[in-house]
């Protein structure tokens, strides 16, 4: 197999993300790039052999980014398989996003075939809009956030399988959720000799307060975080 040949192209988008099509537009960018010449760069990248159990506890790909007035850039990360993010819309005519990913690359070696993908861990988010003026209506304010696993054939620049983890969105006046729940979530995907992969969590949030508000997605404060224990490839 020849790592130098590969080639990345990724043509379609999700259309079930909760980010702005810009924002989503630069997380596709992030896999596209990020990280990318560690497959290229070392003389024995990791790699799973078709028929033969693997399972990873290091995680080796990692991004975030965010967009919006209000903005996490110091807190937002991701560190020792935990990912962290937080992002928030306080008064009027606001909206911030940001996305944060972790994950695993690998090279798959010999017939290719069916292998179910699974991704283990916990997480902790707390979830809150309180709006300050009386009387406004629920959907003045509101506070989304996702957690999908996916996996990226990175030869053919597409996403070749998906499980969405969580998905949860509040709209009230004053409203708090709380999400904390262990996961362990399969994919089922088809592996291709010579290809090279990622597989991610991914995580997404989106704030938006049109009147005087405080609305916030907060996966950065103790104990509040995102964790991948392992992801285990078996056939």
């Amino acid at each position: 197999m020849t790592l130098s040949s590969i080639f990345l192209s990724f043509a379609q988008m999700e259309s079930d993300s909760i980010l702005s099509d810009e924002a989503q537009q630069n997380f596709l960018d992030s896999i596209l790039e990020k990280n990318k010449i560690l497959l290229r760069s070392v003389d024995e990248p990791d790699i799973v052999y078709s028929g033969k159990d693997k399972t990873f506890y290091t995680m080796d790909v990692y991004d975030y980014g965010e967009s919006g007035d209000q903005k996490y850039e110091s807190e937002e990360r991701v560190s020792g398989g935990c990912m962290y993010l937080k992002t928030q819309a306080s008064g009027a005519n606001n909206e911030n996003e940001c996305w944060v990913y972790n994950g695993k690359e690998f090279v798959f070696d010999g017939d290719s075939t069916t292998a179910n993908i699974t991704i283990k861990g916990d997480y902790s988010i707390a979830m809150v809009t309180n709006q300050y003026t009386a009387g406004i209506l629920p959907g003045s304010t509101c506070a989304n956030f996702k957690l999908v696993a996916e996996v990226y054939d990175m030869e053919t620049g597409s996403r070749v399988g998906k499980r969405t983890i969580e998905s949860e969105g509040i709209f009230g006046i004053w409203d708090t959720e709380y999400l904390e729940e262990d996961y362990n979530d399969g994919i089922a995907c088809y592996l291709t000799d010579g290809h090279a992969y990622k597989v991610i969590l991914k995580a997404e949030a989106m704030t938006k307060s049109e009147i005087d508000a405080h609305v916030a997605v907060n996966g950065y404060d103790n104990p509040r975080k995102i964790k991948i224990s392992k992801i285990a490839i078996n056939f």
